[in-house]
């Protein structure tokens, strides 16, 4: 069981997600599993709230961007494959390009947070243990807690299609629910 906060820890983050992703399949491939929580962290980079990024995280998702690009031109060359969207679309070209990069990866929608952060629960029931980055409160449990798992997804893959004010608007109640987790 690992409980969140995977992101703002470094220069290894991408590393760190995708060993623990890799685990997971080599557990559930042994009868077993690996439990990946979304923290504080993960909700703050997926609301492009990068405070206490490192510049060598940022320097990791700037890497990230030039490979994954570079495998979107290959793949574009190849025919029959779907078109595959702008990673920077609608990122100003004036930031500097390990947060344009960092923005693309967690945005809702992006590759990081739809592929992995998604997939990832915020509160899990494990026999008759609760696991949470950060504690519960009498309000977590008057929501629900698959309504904000459900949330967090919802919010992880879908978002981008909304306007900001919207997205806002939707999630007002998941907000205010996870920032007593902070």
């Amino acid at each position: 069981m690992q409980v969140g906060d995977l992101l703002d820890r470094g220069g290894e983050e991408l590393k760190v997600i995708y060993l623990l992703e890799k685990l997971k399949l080599e557990a559930q491939s042994a009868g077993g599993d690996v439990h990946v929580l979304n923290g504080n962290h993960e909700i703050m980079n997926m609301e492009g709230d990068f405070r206490y990024v490192t510049p060598a995280g940022l320097n990791d998702f700037r890497n990230w961007a030039h490979w994954f690009t570079l495998g979107n031109v290959l793949k574009d060359k190849c025919g029959g494959l779907t078109k595959t969207p702008d990673l920077f679309h609608s990122i100003p070209v004036s930031y500097p390009e390990g947060l344009r990069a960092r923005i693309a990866a967690l945005r809702p929608g992006g590759p990081i947070s739809s592929r992995f952060l998604a997939n990832h629960h915020t509160v899990l029931v494990v026999g008759s243990s609760v696991f949470v980055h950060g504690g519960l409160l009498p309000a977590h449990m008057d929501y629900g807690l698959e309504h904000i798992n459900q949330e967090v997804i919802i919010m992880s893959v879908m978002a981008h299609q909304l306007s900001f004010e919207t997205f806002r608007c939707c999630f007002r109640d998941l907000f205010r629910i996870l920032c007593t987790m902070r």
